[in-house]
Order: structure tokens, then sequence, then C-alpha cells
């Protein structure tokens, strides 16, 4: 089965390094493959996850960061994304500590639909989420 992911990420570098990291997973026999997309601005990446459920091929996983000057932040991004797709999965990946878990937690309540990590982040890490998270979407 093949997963598409998208990436909304202000940082050319963090578009390659999860790019390498995606064709590494691709590379082996994980019984999946990956096909990434990128954006770089959240209103930009609220109207591809909207467009992928109108064509009915979906994202199984959304890559979010929070500041991504000078659009709409990562929280709101997602904010509007589960609105409408209530069901789309997000891992959230930040630099800035601006938001603590708990932060998190009283911004968008309990789910198992979005996790978070801080950058840099550990490619072992974000391989275990991946396959993680798609693995949910199987």
């Amino acid at each position: 089965m093949e997963h598409r992911i998208l990436m909304v990420d202000d940082s050319e570098e963090m578009h390659e390094l999860y790019k390498k990291i995606i064709e590494t997973m691709n590379a082996k026999n994980f019984g999946m493959q990956f096909k990434l997309d990128h954006c770089f601005q959240g209103e930009v990446g609220v109207l591809k996850v909207r467009e992928s459920y109108r064509n009915k091929e979906p994202y199984s996983l959304v890559i979010m960061d929070i500041r991504m000057p000078p659009g709409m932040d990562g929280i709101q991004t997602i904010k509007h994304i589960r609105e409408e797709y209530p069901q789309t999965e997000f891992i959230v990946c930040t630099a800035f500590q601006q938001y603590s878990w708990e932060d998190y937690l009283e911004i968008f309540g309990p789910t198992d639909k979005i996790l978070f990590i801080n950058k840099p982040y550990n490619k072992t890490t974000m391989k275990q989420l991946t396959l993680y998270v798609c693995s949910k979407a199987s």
C-alpha cells in the first residue's frame, strides 16, 4: 500500500531531511511505500489536504511545523484541517518551545491523532513514528 504524506514546513532543509528518510524507508521492504508531497505554508497545507480528500486520496500523515512566517502557523493550520477532516493524523515538529505538551493538550484536547516531537529530530524516531501512524491507516 502506498501512503501519501504531506510535509508542511517553511524550512527547505527539513523537507530534504525527511525526503531522505522516506527514500530510505522506501528502499526497505516494510510492506508499504510512501509518497511525499511538500508545501511551505499553512494555508497551502489546508488546500492540499482538502484537495486530497476531494480526490479520494487522503494523506495518511501530515508532518506539521509550528512557526511558518509570514502566514498561518501550524496550530491554526491543524485547527482548520481538523474542522473539516478530524480523522487526519499529524506529527507536529518544531524547534521552538513556545508551547508545552500541556498547551497542546489544552488546545487540541486528548487525541491520538496528533503526536509531538522536537527538532532536530532523531531519524530513527521519525521512521518509527511514520510507520506507526501509517500502519493505523492501513
